[in-house]
């Protein structure tokens, strides 16, 4: 004889249609990132909106429709933007290690582990400790090289 036994059950929906259900949503939220799903959303309230519109009388419409291809040129606009930001801006931690060139009218340069610019002065500090302060006007130009960070490995190639 064989026993049939019942499928397990959890409120009575089937463990296996919910185990399904659950993969398929996993698979769907790592497939489509945030932006897409904004995106999505953002077309699905448009078209509410717009159906919505589409009942008022002329001339009484008050909100702005954006298609979905509005949303994703405006998305990579702002993601353009931020990046061109982020290259221009100069962002320096407390932890960034400096080395710089101080370029004299006089044709001589001096290397230096710390500047400190003044309105009248500069005063540059030696890898060993030595402060040397010269007048500001015979200073030609500064250069300032970001030193790799101690803590991260190198890369050979």
């Amino acid at each position: 004889m064989q026993r049939h036994n019942q499928p397990f059950t959890l409120f009575g929906i089937s463990l296996k249609g919910i185990i399904t259900t659950l993969v398929f949503l996993v698979t769907l939220f790592v497939v489509f990132d945030q932006l897409d799903m904004k995106s999505m959303f953002s077309e699905t309230i448009s078209t509410i909106q717009k159906k919505q519109n589409d009942d008022t009388q002329p001339g009484q419409e008050d909100t702005i429709v954006a298609t979905p291809k509005m949303v994703s040129k405006a998305i990579s606009e702002i993601r353009a933007s931020k990046k061109r930001d982020h290259e221009q801006t100069d962002t320096v931690s407390p932890t960034d290690r400096f080395f710089y060139i101080v370029e004299l009218y006089n044709g001589g340069d001096i290397e230096a582990s710390d500047v400190t610019i003044e309105p009248e002065l500069v005063t540059i500090i030696s890898k060993s400790g030595i402060e040397t302060v010269i007048p500001r006007t015979t200073i030609k130009k500064i250069r300032r090289y970001k030193l790799p960070d101690p803590l991260q490995p190198q890369s050979t190639q």
